[in-house]
């Protein structure tokens, strides 16, 4: 009797997940710190990149534990990049909502459009450089490529 190959998933799937669940806490985060504390400091607002690091690492220990054999450098950075790049997407296109609905003069000024395409570069390149320290720490070394 053969035996069934131990599932595995890939790093794309992953990443849409937990993207969508990183974007959407960087939403409530940042929603609830627009709301409650406007004038906050800047490491305060700069704890939603905490939030994307969190999403990054907890995303490579799901993809680490699903796959039996293990995770590649290549594959964590693939990872991380591509879920930051989804939560980036996520929060952006949420946050043009919010400004629509309760800016709507800075909303048809064409800031927007800016900040969004700001908020993509910008997440995207520091989940490159969260996703690269984090898979060095959760890489192994027995994967075969």
């Amino acid at each position: 009797m053969l035996r069934k190959p131990a599932p595995t998933t890939s790093t794309a799937r992953v990443a849409l997940r937990f993207g969508v669940i990183t974007g959407l806490l960087l939403n409530l985060y940042n929603t609830l710190l627009l709301f409650l504390w406007f004038n906050a400091p800047w490491d305060v607002k700069m704890m939603g990149y905490v939030i994307l690091a969190g999403g990054i690492v907890y995303a490579m220990r799901e993809f680490r534990a699903y796959n039996k054999k293990g995770m590649n450098l290549i594959q964590g950075l693939g990872l991380g990049t591509m879920l930051s790049a989804v939560a980036s997407l996520v929060y952006g296109l949420v946050n043009m909502v919010i400004i629509a609905l309760f800016a709507p003069a800075s909303a048809q000024s064409g800031a927007v459009s800016i900040l969004f395409i700001n908020t993509i570069v910008v997440t995207v390149m520091i989940g490159v450089i969260i996703s690269l320290v984090a898979s060095l720490f959760y890489k192994t070394d027995n994967t075969v490529s």
